[in-house]
């Protein structure tokens, strides 16, 4: 049951989300620490360190992607940084409903406010909200 009040950090578990990769062609997921000296970092030290520890020649992200302290590491900068690091960016375009952007960020407000048949319609495919962490 969906309660107003209740808070939504994961609108799938992380083994539904590993589940759903596989299901569309992802071979590898790569989980990265979310400690306090991981989100320290700048976004080039941050890119480095992923291109050294998981070589990779592009990287997709959604419209709006931040990497590093401050989320300083945004599309600009970061296509600047693919260049000198020799890998592509691609950035996958929005999604819009009714004339507003689709996001996570909107479905947790909108279950957060109790709109469950709202949160539905913007989940498209995800006839599910798993509440597991």
């Amino acid at each position: 049951t969906l309660h107003a009040s209740k808070e939504f950090p994961y609108l799938i578990s992380f083994e539904k989300k590993l589940s759903l990769l596989e299901k569309i062609g992802i071979d590898y997921v790569y989980v990265l620490p979310s400690d306090p000296t991981f989100f320290s970092l700048s976004y080039q030290e941050f890119l480095q360190k992923l291109q050294k520890k998981v070589p990779f020649s592009q990287l997709i992200l959604g419209k709006g992607a931040a990497f590093g302290k401050n989320r300083l590491g945004k599309e600009e900068a970061l296509l600047a940084e693919s260049k000198k690091l020799g890998f592509s960016v691609q950035y996958l375009k929005q999604t819009f409903a009714k004339g507003e952007i689709i996001s996570s960020t909107k479905i947790r407000q909108l279950l957060k406010e109790g709109k469950k048949v709202e949160a539905k319609k913007l989940l498209g495919n995800l006839h599910f909200i798993d509440s597991t962490p």
